[in-house]
């Protein structure tokens, strides 16, 4: 469970493609991966190629953002770029 979200499938059972081809809204509170998806950020695989210098251009993302962004990560498993 990420903030109020709710994985539909354990993340143990998905793939590390899986996992890259997630929707940001599937692992995100709304508000945060609205931000991203406006950014063109829509699947993990997207916000893990983005630098963090690109990622902190995004207006409104900030601290709680990256806090948010970095328990999904680490939750699935995959490496924290921030």
């Amino acid at each position: 469970m990420f903030g109020s979200k709710l994985i539909v499938r354990p993340t143990e059972a998905l793939t590390h493609e899986e996992k890259l081809a997630l929707s940001l809204t599937e692992i995100l509170k709304v508000r945060t991966a609205n931000l991203l998806e406006g950014a063109g950020v829509m699947v993990v695989s997207d916000f893990l190629e983005e630098t963090p210098e690109l990622l902190m251009e995004i207006p409104n993302f900030g601290r709680t953002s990256i806090k948010e962004v970095r328990v999904a990560l680490n939750h699935l498993e995959l490496k924290d770029i921030l």
